[in-house]
């Protein structure tokens, strides 16, 4: 090689390294402050690991074994949160100020309604892996504790976002809502385990969505639903929407992570049976389109839902290649009504172009 070769080469590879130092691709929250097993929070830890990700371009905040109590985790675009197997991340319940203020100077909790994740215009970001989110802290803004300010309320709450993946976790109760997403556009859901007592998964005004092999225990409300509510401000549909192999249920909560598939509580708050179901509604303001749900499996729950009652056009609903056992009302129920939520003026709402096939019901 002659010397203006060695140079040239010798040159590149001195940028090649001096751009290994500048970037990096795995960031470890204990590399941030956060401590297995003690009793402060460990999310402002977890919120500067991903920061850092962020600020870099991207890249993959990693939390090891162990468990951390968490009030607040905002998830930015170009990351992926990778929770380890044996890793629990425990929504925390605080029982002092300074939890409050830790993360909330800006006012965010009361906002985002006390959500343990939080989402806003983010693109490209995940969160994947075998760990457990402990949601038992999660309750609805204190009611009911002598704590006067609110508390988490949801698991996640993901608004106006895209190219999101959420894959492999476990999640232990969960508020009023495990996953809500609204407004958020092309969408994986993969693998999940929820085991709650309120909703699992919430698909409001979304597109492209596609939720896949997930286990979903909700005894007192739906396990997968459909939404087009007013939660933008604006009317936006909920279409291109598929759901497969998965699995809903209404056993007695906390039972179905154990393996215990408790059965013993035969009601949900309406009186009628567990629910647990697959919902299209009951807020259809925009209107479900382009839906198909195929090869799932429903036990001890209730039945398929399409209620259009705000408004709205369901339309082009494919469902196919479902079994059901043990279910406590009708498996199918299909309404058009007109409660009159929404704005004002809305025309009565359509049901057209649905095709059931192939169900096996006990």
């Amino acid at each position: 090689m002659d010397m203006k070769r060695f140079f040239v080469a010798l040159m590149l590879l001195f940028g090649a390294m001096s751009v290994g130092a500048q970037t990096k691709s795995m960031y470890n929250v204990l590399d941030y402050g956060a401590v297995s097993g003690d009793e402060r929070s460990d999310s402002g830890a977890i919120n500067a690991a991903i920061e850092a990700a962020n600020a870099n371009g991207g890249g993959t905040v990693f939390v090891p074994a162990g468990t951390y109590d968490c009030f607040v985790i905002e998830l930015m675009s170009n990351v992926t949160l990778m929770l380890d197997s044996g890793c629990v991340l425990r929504a925390a319940l605080p029982t002092e100020q300074e939890g409050y203020v830790e993360r909330l100077e800006d006012g965010s909790f009361a906002k985002w309604d006390g959500s343990l994740f939080i989402a806003k215009n983010i693109f490209n970001a995940a969160v994947v892996g075998s760990g457990l989110i402990d949601g038992a802290g999660v309750v609805t803004r204190g009611f009911g504790t002598d704590i006067p300010y609110p508390v988490p309320s949801r698991i996640f709450t993901v608004r106006e976002s895209r190219n999101l993946l959420f894959r492999d976790f476990s999640v232990s109760m969960g508020g009023a809502r495990v996953l809500w997403l609204v407004g958020a556009d092309n969408v994986t859901i993969d693998n999940l385990k929820i085991d709650s007592n309120r909703d699992g998964i919430d698909i409001d005004c979304c597109a492209n969505v596609r939720v896949s092999n997930c286990t979903v225990n909700c005894l007192n409300d739906d396990g997968i639903v459909l939404k087009s509510a007013y939660s933008l401000g604006y009317i936006k549909p909920c279409e291109n929407i598929t759901i497969t192999n998965c699995q809903v249920s209404g056993y007695d909560p906390g039972t179905f992570l154990t393996g215990e598939f408790g059965k013993t509580i035969t009601k949900a708050p309406d009186l009628d049976g567990p629910t647990g179901r697959i919902k299209m509604g009951t807020e259809s303001l925009g209107g479900f389109k382009n839906i198909t749900i195929s090869n799932c499996v429903f036990d001890h729950c209730r039945g398929i839902a399409i209620e259009c009652v705000d408004g709205g056009t369901i339309e082009d609903i494919n469902i196919s290649n479902i079994s059901m056992r043990d279910i406590c009302n009708s498996p199918f129920f299909i309404r058009l009504g007109n409660r009159g939520r929404g704005p004002a003026g809305r025309p009565g709402g359509t049901i057209r172009r649905v095709n059931i096939s192939n169900m096996t019901v006990k």
